[in-house]
C-alpha cells in the first residue's frame, strides 16, 4: 500500500511541474520580461499541489530574445518533480495549449458564466 500511494504522490508532483510549465508558457506570453513565481511559489486550489518557477531569457540563443529558460519544480505532498525547458516565446501571441480559462491572483469573481474546457486556478502561497 506504502508504495502505490508514493508513486501516486509522484504522479502528482510530475503533473504540478507539468502544470507550471504551462503556467509559466502562458506567463510569458503576457509579459516577456516575467522571472517566475519566487521561492514561495504557486499553489493550486487543492492546497495539496504546489509548483515553483525560475524563468530567465536565454543569452546564447541564437533566436534573439525570444528564448526562456524555466526551471519547473512540481510537489505534491512529500513527493517532487523537476522539469528544465527552453521556450521560445512571442508576447501577445496565443499559446498551443487548450486551457479555456486562468484565474490568477485571489480576487477572482465570476457570476452566470460558463467555461467549455479545463480551468486552471492558481493561490499564491504566503508562508
Amino acid at each position: 500500500m506504502d508504495v502505490q500511494r508514493d508513486e501516486s504522490a509522484a504522479l502528482r508532483a510530475e503533473f504540478a511541474a507539468e502544470s507550471g510549465l504551462e503556467y509559466a508558457q502562458r506567463r510569458l506570453l503576457l509579459d516577456s520580461s516575467w522571472t517566475g513565481t519566487g521561492v514561495n511559489g504557486l499553489t493550486l486550489g487543492d492546497g495539496l499541489t504546489h509548483f515553483i518557477i525560475a524563468a530567465a531569457p536565454d543569452p546564447n540563443s541564437p533566436y534573439e530574445d525570444h528564448v526562456h529558460v524555466l526551471e519547473v519544480e512540481g510537489e505534491y505532498q512529500e513527493s517532487k518533480a523537476q522539469l528544465g525547458s527552453a521556450v521560445q516565446v512571442f508576447a501577445g501571441q496565443s499559446g498551443t495549449s487548450e486551457i479555456a480559462l486562468i484565474a490568477l491572483g485571489e480576487d477572482f469573481k465570476m457570476k452566470h458564466g460558463m467555461v467549455y474546457g479545463d480551468v486552471l486556478e492558481v493561490f499564491e502561497n504566503f508562508n
